[in-house]
């Protein structure tokens, strides 16, 4: 009962504490007054013109002042929650892609066409940026898979190098951390990817890795554009060249993500709604699953961070968020990769984009994601594949049926919107280059 008393009292916020203990106080204070009063001698019509009624006046305002003090503290949070990812990272798209003016051309570009951008009034609703009939994603696709090509996947890890924070970044890191404070966050042991290359002939890409932890990741990438009390970030302090930097003389961490779609039996695609306890996308769709990978999940007997490592990575992730089994799927690193890219977003973070068909029906997942021994509180919701194929997609939008009475917007961050037009276009067998 004591550890159980112990373990609740230190989930609970310092400032959390006090408050309770404030109330607790106040009503204690509250019976010891009705106490004095019982047994007082005097009577009510007496207590009226006597003092008692003074020091119940200003009982009662002590116990309302601290009612409404938490009140509005709660309240705080619930505003505080909902705009930590702006205050964490750029939501404005064309602010962030002009930051690279010089690197513009490497960007995604999907096209939308001019009339279409205006029909449905995007230019207002959203914070992409267009250009034309095309919007840029700040994003930079490094490989994309051929239909027709095996992908494959080479590694040169280096389990015992672990990321430095610079410096200047390191002074700043209770500030960024703190940056997080709404966010459900904890450490682990993940993979950075200090360099990356495509291989000859477009077959895969050649990955030199080594280990950063989740709280540098927070601190650096996750929080890249939070400015300091100097009115300073991140960002502004190592993209002064307006060019992307290559992942080899990047200074931020750079854990290795994984972005994946699955595709069930009855050819809907998993979508799932984050709540506001995520670190990013707080109130996004993500489509289907992400994650970091985490260096325990990945490593060989030896340690060392091999390609079989994704395979554990990726089912470890879609038992955890959608508690699928191996039995349920059929994952195979040569066939179900299909691109590899960067989020500039979150400073040229490095995600893994893969795709599964699953074997069982939508109505059969949804029942397992339901089941699945999770405290996360996320919803699962499912869109056609046909009506994927024929949405339109931006940075911040994926607009399912967009020209019809019934449509929908899904709010989701640039990588979503990324992995959606990636998935897509690799089932139409297109190319994907810089200036798609």
């Amino acid at each position: 009962m004591k550890k159980t008393f112990i373990k609740r009292l230190r989930n609970l916020k310092k400032n959390k504490i006090e408050k309770i203990l404030l109330i607790i106080l106040s009503i204690i204070c509250i019976i010891f007054l009705f106490y004095l009063l019982r047994i007082s001698s005097l009577s009510w019509k007496s207590i009226i013109a006597d003092t008692w009624q003074e020091v119940l006046i200003t009982a009662l305002g002590i116990v309302g002042a601290a009612c409404v003090a938490y009140l509005i503290h709660k309240i705080v949070l619930i505003i505080m929650n909902k705009i930590e990812d702006t205050m964490k990272l750029n939501p404005d798209y064309e602010e962030l892609i002009n930051t690279y003016s010089n690197s513009i051309g490497k960007f995604l570009k999907i096209k939308i066409g001019f009339e279409q951008i205006k029909l449905l009034k995007l230019s207002y609703k959203s914070c992409s940026y267009f250009q034309g009939d095309f919007c840029i994603l700040p994003i930079e696709v490094i490989f994309f898979k051929s239909p027709n090509k095996k992908f494959v996947l080479e590694i040169s890890d280096k389990r015992k190098k672990y990321y430095r924070i610079p410096t200047n970044i390191l002074q700043h890191y209770d500030e960024n951390i703190q940056a997080h404070e709404s966010s459900c966050i904890y450490n682990n042991l993940l993979v950075k990817v200090d360099d990356c290359s495509v291989l000859p002939e477009g077959c895969g890409i050649f990955l030199k890795t080594s280990r950063t932890t989740y709280f540098d990741s927070l601190v650096t990438n996750r929080s890249v554009d939070y400015i300091w009390e100097s009115g300073l970030t991140i960002r502004k302090m190592y993209t002064y060249g307006k060019r992307i930097s290559s992942l080899r003389n990047s200074s931020l961490s750079n854990h290795l993500g994984i972005n994946g779609i699955v595709k069930t039996k009855d050819g809907y695609i998993v979508c799932v709604h984050r709540n506001g306890e995520a670190s990013i996308g707080k109130r996004t769709y993500s489509i289907s699953v992400g994650a970091a990978v985490q260096s325990a999940v990945v490593v060989d007997g030896k340690g060392r961070f091999v390609e079989k490592g994704i395979n554990n990575a990726i089912e470890d992730m879609l038992c955890k968020e959608l508690n699928l089994q191996c039995k349920d799927y059929q994952f195979n690193l040569e066939n179900n990769i299909i691109a590899f890219y960067r989020d500039w977003v979150e400073g040229g973070k490095p995600q893994l984009l893969f795709y599964v068909d699953c074997w069982v029906t939508s109505e059969k997942l949804r029942k397992l994601f339901e089941s699945r021994n999770s405290k996360v509180n996320q919803k699962i919701s499912f869109i056609h594949l046909s009506s994927l194929q024929t949405a339109v997609i931006t940075a911040d939008y994926v607009i399912v049926n967009p020209f019809d009475r019934k449509k929908k917007y899904y709010n989701v961050l640039p990588s979503v919107a990324a992995s959606v037009y990636l998935f897509c276009t690799y089932l139409e067998n297109k190319i994907i280059t810089s200036d798609t």
